[in-house]
């Protein structure tokens, strides 16, 4: 994580099931959110 950074996500996975389906709507995702 980096000095200025103030939120860090790392590999995010957020899957929804639709009845036999199966929705990644998020799959492995990174996010920093930086001072300011």
């Amino acid at each position: 994580m980096s000095y200025d950074t103030v939120i860090e996500l790392r590999k995010l996975i957020r899957h929804y099931t639709m009845g036999e389906e199966i929705v990644k709507a998020l799959d492995g995702v990174d996010l920093n959110i930086g001072r300011g």
